[in-house]
């Protein structure tokens, strides 16, 4: 996760798992209560959902480019008690046309998608949409400066295959 406030960066590494664990003190660290939250190709949105619950989250803001997806979140973010908006398009063209500024952005596993250029460019308009007291929280698969491809794929297989019985070597 990074808190970009004030135009430093903090760094929080969780496993995948521990990260939705750590999510609901979001709503505490972020300055503004009750706040507007951003969850960029926000998928089925179930795991957010159980984040935010018990939090102070006054709007919901999904965007993702599969209607089948937010279909699914708009099932699921009715156990919010917000007010809910679903965007179906890309989500660097709804950053970029987004007049209004939220408090907490959220991107997980999605990042990867764009060029590194874009990354930047990307990351400069989220930095313009949460402004100076607002977080942007990122998680993204990464790997250290000297790991290849192969040894990336041999790490992640070892931490997956627990968690996904049915996975096989094959299917990877």
């Amino acid at each position: 996760m990074a808190d970009l406030s004030q135009g430093r960066r903090q760094q929080l590494f969780l496993p995948s798992r521990g990260l939705w664990r750590a999510a609901p003190n979001l709503g505490r660290r972020s300055r503004v209560q009750p706040f507007r939250f951003l969850d960029i190709a926000c998928g089925d949105a179930r795991a957010t959902v159980d984040a935010l619950k018990g939090t102070r989250v006054a709007h919901y803001h999904g965007i993702d480019l599969s209607q089948a997806a937010l279909d699914l979140a708009s099932k699921a973010l009715e156990a919010l008690a917000c007010p809910v908006t679903l965007d179906h398009r890309d989500f660097v063209e709804a950053l970029r046309d987004r007049p209004e500024p939220v408090d907490v952005a959220w991107i997980g596993l999605s990042l990867h998608h764009l060029l590194t250029p874009d990354k930047l460019t990307f990351m400069r308009e989220i930095r313009g949409v949460v402004g100076d007291r607002g977080l942007f929280l990122i998680y993204e698969n990464a790997s250290p400066d000297a790991e290849d491809r192969d040894a990336w794929l041999l790490r992640w297989e070892r931490q997956n295959q627990p968690l996904w019985p049915a996975l096989t070597p094959r299917g990877i």
